[in-house]
Protein backbone atom coordinates (compact mmCIF):
# COMPACT_ATOMS: atom_id res chain seq x y z
CA UNK A 1 0.00 0.00 0.00
CA UNK A 2 1.36 3.53 -0.45
CA UNK A 3 -0.12 6.83 -1.69
CA UNK A 4 1.21 10.64 -2.02
CA UNK A 5 -0.97 13.32 -0.88
CA UNK A 6 0.12 16.89 0.53
CA UNK A 7 -0.28 17.70 4.46
CA UNK A 8 0.17 20.11 7.31
CA UNK A 9 2.42 18.55 10.01
CA UNK A 10 0.77 18.88 13.27
CA UNK A 11 2.66 16.65 16.08
CA UNK A 12 5.48 14.93 16.32
CA UNK A 13 6.41 12.35 19.00
CA UNK A 14 10.32 10.98 19.67
CA UNK A 15 10.13 7.24 19.17
CA UNK A 16 13.15 5.38 19.57
CA UNK A 17 16.99 7.04 18.79
CA UNK A 18 16.49 7.59 15.35
CA UNK A 19 12.19 7.97 14.29
CA UNK A 20 8.83 9.88 15.39
CA UNK A 21 5.70 9.15 14.94
CA UNK A 22 4.09 11.58 12.88
CA UNK A 23 0.52 13.44 12.75
CA UNK A 24 -0.37 14.87 9.55
CA UNK A 25 -3.87 16.51 8.50
CA UNK A 26 -3.60 15.38 4.78
CA UNK A 27 -5.45 17.12 2.29
CA UNK A 28 -7.71 13.67 1.17
CA UNK A 29 -7.55 11.59 4.62
CA UNK A 30 -7.98 13.74 7.43
CA UNK A 31 -5.39 13.53 10.57
CA UNK A 32 -3.01 10.58 9.83
CA UNK A 33 -0.06 9.19 11.48
CA UNK A 34 2.81 7.35 10.75
CA UNK A 35 6.77 6.50 11.44
CA UNK A 36 9.63 8.83 9.87
CA UNK A 37 13.14 7.53 10.16
CA UNK A 38 16.03 8.94 9.88
CA UNK A 39 15.26 12.09 11.52
CA UNK A 40 18.58 13.00 11.77
CA UNK A 41 18.74 14.03 8.07
CA UNK A 42 19.92 17.14 7.24
CA UNK A 43 16.84 19.98 7.55
CA UNK A 44 14.63 17.13 8.77
CA UNK A 45 14.22 18.87 12.15
CA UNK A 46 13.20 22.05 10.80
CA UNK A 47 10.51 20.23 7.66
CA UNK A 48 8.94 18.34 10.79
CA UNK A 49 7.62 21.69 12.66
CA UNK A 50 4.19 22.20 13.60
CA UNK A 51 2.19 24.24 10.98
CA UNK A 52 4.80 23.34 7.96
CA UNK A 53 2.76 22.18 4.72
CA UNK A 54 4.58 19.07 2.97
CA UNK A 55 4.30 16.21 0.20
CA UNK A 56 4.28 13.23 2.15
CA UNK A 57 4.19 9.81 0.85
CA UNK A 58 3.04 6.97 2.59
CA UNK A 59 3.76 3.48 2.08
CA UNK A 60 2.93 -0.18 4.31
CA UNK A 61 2.35 -3.85 3.79
CA UNK A 62 -1.11 -3.80 4.78
CA UNK A 63 -3.98 -0.62 5.16
CA UNK A 64 -4.01 -0.79 8.98
CA UNK A 65 -0.50 -0.93 9.47
CA UNK A 66 1.39 3.33 11.28
CA UNK A 67 3.47 2.72 8.16
CA UNK A 68 5.96 4.75 7.38
CA UNK A 69 6.43 8.42 5.84
CA UNK A 70 8.96 10.52 3.32
CA UNK A 71 8.44 13.96 3.30
CA UNK A 72 9.66 16.80 0.98
CA UNK A 73 9.11 20.35 2.40
CA UNK A 74 6.35 22.29 0.52
CA UNK A 75 6.03 25.69 2.51
CA UNK A 76 7.47 26.38 6.33
CA UNK A 77 4.61 28.17 7.59
CA UNK A 78 6.24 28.42 11.11
CA UNK A 79 9.15 29.88 10.13
CA UNK A 80 6.49 33.35 8.91
CA UNK A 81 5.43 33.94 12.38
CA UNK A 82 8.23 32.63 14.26
CA UNK A 83 8.56 36.15 16.22
CA UNK A 84 4.81 37.26 16.57
CA UNK A 85 3.23 35.42 19.54
CA UNK A 86 -0.13 35.73 18.65
CA UNK A 87 0.35 34.45 15.18
CA UNK A 88 2.27 31.69 16.59
CA UNK A 89 -0.76 30.65 19.37
CA UNK A 90 -3.17 30.79 16.67
CA UNK A 91 -0.67 28.40 14.97
CA UNK A 92 0.05 25.81 17.72
CA UNK A 93 -4.16 26.62 18.95
CA UNK A 94 -4.43 25.35 14.99
CA UNK A 95 -2.44 22.23 15.22
CA UNK A 96 -3.30 20.83 18.91
CA UNK A 97 -7.34 21.28 18.03
CA UNK A 98 -7.04 19.16 14.79
CA UNK A 99 -4.75 16.60 16.27
CA UNK A 100 -6.37 15.96 19.60
CA UNK A 101 -10.21 16.07 18.38
CA UNK A 102 -9.90 14.87 14.93
CA UNK A 103 -10.52 11.10 14.69
CA UNK A 104 -7.73 9.03 12.65
CA UNK A 105 -8.00 8.47 8.79
CA UNK A 106 -11.38 10.45 8.11
CA UNK A 107 -11.44 13.00 5.48
CA UNK A 108 -12.61 16.30 6.43
CA UNK A 109 -12.07 18.49 3.31
CA UNK A 110 -13.51 21.60 4.76
CA UNK A 111 -10.98 21.99 7.53
CA UNK A 112 -7.83 21.31 5.64
CA UNK A 113 -9.47 23.88 3.78
CA UNK A 114 -9.58 25.77 6.42
CA UNK A 115 -6.58 25.50 7.66
CA UNK A 116 -4.95 26.18 4.17
CA UNK A 117 -6.91 29.34 4.00
CA UNK A 118 -5.83 30.30 7.92
CA UNK A 119 -2.29 29.95 6.69
CA UNK A 120 -2.03 32.57 3.88
CA UNK A 121 -3.59 34.88 6.53
CA UNK A 122 -0.50 35.35 8.20
CA UNK A 123 0.69 38.29 6.55
CA UNK A 124 -2.61 40.27 7.61
CA UNK A 125 -3.66 41.85 10.47
CA UNK A 126 -4.20 39.99 13.36
CA UNK A 127 -8.02 40.98 13.65
CA UNK A 128 -8.55 39.42 10.29
CA UNK A 129 -6.32 36.72 11.58
CA UNK A 130 -8.21 35.64 14.63
CA UNK A 131 -11.64 36.38 13.22
CA UNK A 132 -10.89 33.57 10.52
CA UNK A 133 -9.70 30.96 13.06
CA UNK A 134 -13.03 32.04 14.93
CA UNK A 135 -15.04 30.96 11.95
CA UNK A 136 -12.31 27.74 11.82
CA UNK A 137 -13.41 26.81 15.63
CA UNK A 138 -17.18 26.78 14.18
CA UNK A 139 -16.65 24.32 11.39
CA UNK A 140 -14.46 22.12 13.77
CA UNK A 141 -17.27 22.28 15.84
CA UNK A 142 -19.78 21.46 12.76
CA UNK A 143 -17.59 18.88 10.72
CA UNK A 144 -18.03 16.97 14.53
CA UNK A 145 -21.56 16.79 14.64
CA UNK A 146 -21.83 19.96 17.07
CA UNK A 147 -22.78 22.90 15.01
CA UNK A 148 -24.28 25.86 16.56
CA UNK A 149 -27.62 27.42 14.86
CA UNK A 150 -26.65 30.98 15.13
CA UNK A 151 -28.84 31.82 12.29
CA UNK A 152 -32.12 32.66 13.82
CA UNK A 153 -33.76 32.72 17.83
CA UNK A 154 -34.71 29.58 19.03
CA UNK A 155 -37.62 30.87 20.69
CA UNK A 156 -39.60 32.82 17.82
CA UNK A 157 -37.25 31.93 15.15
CA UNK A 158 -36.62 35.42 14.05
CA UNK A 159 -33.88 36.15 12.08
CA UNK A 160 -33.42 39.88 13.71
CA UNK A 161 -31.44 41.17 16.87
CA UNK A 162 -29.65 38.30 17.60
CA UNK A 163 -27.51 38.91 20.66
CA UNK A 164 -26.69 35.80 22.25
CA UNK A 165 -25.88 31.84 22.52
CA UNK A 166 -27.98 29.40 24.89
CA UNK A 167 -24.78 27.72 26.91
CA UNK A 168 -27.51 24.50 26.79
CA UNK A 169 -28.77 24.28 23.22
CA UNK A 170 -25.56 26.28 21.05
CA UNK A 171 -28.68 28.03 19.76
CA UNK A 172 -29.37 31.84 19.29
CA UNK A 173 -31.69 33.80 21.37
CA UNK A 174 -32.31 37.23 19.85
CA UNK A 175 -31.84 40.63 22.30
CA UNK A 176 -35.96 41.09 23.64
CA UNK A 177 -36.02 37.19 24.85
CA UNK A 178 -33.11 36.94 26.23
CA UNK A 179 -31.95 40.30 28.26
CA UNK A 180 -33.78 38.87 31.34
CA UNK A 181 -31.19 36.18 31.29
CA UNK A 182 -28.03 37.70 30.24
CA UNK A 183 -25.94 36.15 33.27
CA UNK A 184 -26.68 33.17 32.10
CA UNK A 185 -26.36 33.65 28.14
CA UNK A 186 -22.97 34.16 26.01
CA UNK A 187 -22.67 36.97 23.67
CA UNK A 188 -22.92 36.45 19.92
CA UNK A 189 -20.48 39.03 17.84
CA UNK A 190 -22.15 40.01 15.00
CA UNK A 191 -19.27 39.67 12.71
CA UNK A 192 -20.43 35.77 12.92
CA UNK A 193 -23.82 36.41 12.61
CA UNK A 194 -22.65 38.53 8.82
CA UNK A 195 -20.11 35.73 8.48
CA UNK A 196 -17.53 38.85 7.99
CA UNK A 197 -13.80 39.96 9.67
CA UNK A 198 -13.86 41.98 12.86
CA UNK A 199 -11.48 45.12 13.40
CA UNK A 200 -12.92 45.20 16.56
CA UNK A 201 -10.92 43.57 19.11
CA UNK A 202 -13.92 43.52 21.61
CA UNK A 203 -16.72 41.49 18.91
CA UNK A 204 -12.91 39.11 18.67
CA UNK A 205 -12.83 38.42 22.38
CA UNK A 206 -16.21 37.25 22.67
CA UNK A 207 -15.83 35.10 19.48
CA UNK A 208 -13.02 33.05 20.91
CA UNK A 209 -15.15 32.79 24.55
CA UNK A 210 -17.93 31.68 22.71
CA UNK A 211 -16.18 28.81 20.27
CA UNK A 212 -13.79 27.99 23.04
CA UNK A 213 -17.19 27.18 25.61
CA UNK A 214 -18.69 24.76 22.86
CA UNK A 215 -15.07 23.52 21.90
CA UNK A 216 -14.39 22.05 25.47
CA UNK A 217 -17.90 21.18 25.98
CA UNK A 218 -18.57 18.86 23.35
CA UNK A 219 -15.06 17.67 22.64
CA UNK A 220 -12.79 18.28 25.41
CA UNK A 221 -14.83 17.44 28.05
CA UNK A 222 -15.17 13.84 26.41
CA UNK A 223 -11.38 13.76 26.37
CA UNK A 224 -11.35 14.44 29.92
CA UNK A 225 -8.84 17.57 29.17
CA UNK A 226 -9.13 21.29 28.57
CA UNK A 227 -8.75 23.19 25.89
CA UNK A 228 -4.96 23.30 24.21
CA UNK A 229 -2.76 25.43 26.89
CA UNK A 230 -2.02 27.70 23.66
CA UNK A 231 -5.48 28.35 22.92
CA UNK A 232 -5.68 29.60 26.76
CA UNK A 233 -3.00 31.83 25.98
CA UNK A 234 -4.07 33.61 22.75
CA UNK A 235 -7.83 34.22 24.53
CA UNK A 236 -5.24 35.99 27.75
CA UNK A 237 -3.64 37.54 24.73
CA UNK A 238 -6.99 39.11 23.02
CA UNK A 239 -8.32 40.05 26.12
CA UNK A 240 -5.32 41.59 27.01
CA UNK A 241 -5.26 43.75 24.14
CA UNK A 242 -9.09 44.10 24.17
CA UNK A 243 -8.45 45.49 27.60
CA UNK A 244 -6.28 48.21 26.16
CA UNK A 245 -8.20 49.52 23.60
CA UNK A 246 -11.17 50.30 26.00
CA UNK A 247 -8.50 52.23 28.46
CA UNK A 248 -7.56 54.11 25.24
Amino acid sequence: MNWTDDAFVLSSKRYGESALILSLLTKKRGKHSGFLRSISRKNMRSIVQPGNLVRVNWRSRIEESLGTYNLELIESSSSNFLYNPIYLLTLSSICSICNETLPERESFPTIYSDVYSLFTLFNNYKEVLISKYIFFELEMLSALGFGLDISSCVVTGKKENLFWVSPKTGKAVSYDIGIDYSNKLLELPSFLIEKNYSSDMSEIYKGLVLTGYFLKKFLYNELGKDLPINRLRLLEKIEKLNNYDKRN
